[in-house]
């Protein structure tokens, strides 16, 4: 929706998603930072995701599935609903 050409379209990957993933606790566990960055943390989608993955595979996680499953369905929520409204509104469609 966003990309007005075929070239744009990896923009997303390469200047969202990637630091999300890389900020999301995949690497290192967040309690590794300053308290001020662990909040920041909370933010990211990703890092529920890495989480809940972390939490499946060894059994223990950084935060309880209780909180990281609605947060997570949250933002997917929130996204497909950004989502349908574009598309209802016609924005950057062709007709």
């Amino acid at each position: 929706i966003w990309a007005k050409n075929f070239d744009q379209v990896s923009l997303v990957g390469n200047f969202i998603l990637t630091p999300m993933v890389y900020l999301g606790g995949v690497f290192f566990a967040n309690t590794m930072l300053p308290a001020g960055w662990q909040g920041v943390f909370l933010f990211n989608p990703v890092f529920y995701l890495v989480d809940l993955f972390r939490h499946g595979v060894l059994g223990s996680g950084q935060t309880a599935p209780v909180w990281a499953i609605p947060a997570v369905l949250l933002v997917m929520i929130g996204l497909f609903a950004l989502a349908v409204s574009l598309f209802h509104l016609g924005w950057r469609l062709k007709s």
